[in-house]
């Protein structure tokens, strides 16, 4: 799952290793932290939250553009987002997603 210094082995080594650190995270005792590590994990969180968000549009603009979505029946990728992981329009930021690039 990772080489040799600690680096996931391809994308779905990288997406394994993201829900084990969020699991983490969320498991742990944050009122017991120092606010200086309570302040630490607030800016790298921010931080982590702009990749996430570079990372999903470029996903998203990939499967938009190879019309994954069409492979569960589905006309567009907004609909498959809805349907696939079960949250509303609102959720997802503005973006034109189209079937083709």
């Amino acid at each position: 799952m990772c080489d040799s210094e600690g680096a996931p082995e391809g994308v779905g080594g990288a997406l394994a290793m993201l829900e084990r650190a969020l699991d983490h995270l969320n498991a742990a005792d944050v009122a017991s932290l120092p606010t200086s590590l309570q302040a630490e994990a607030l800016r790298a969180l921010a931080r982590a939250e702009a990749r996430h968000v570079a990372a999903r549009s470029r996903v998203l603009g990939a499967f938009a553009g190879q019309g994954g979505f069409e492979d569960d029946g589905h006309g567009t990728a907004r609909t498959w987002l809805k349907w696939q992981t079960r949250i509303t329009a609102g959720v997802w930021p503005r973006t034109r997603w189209s079937s083709k690039p």
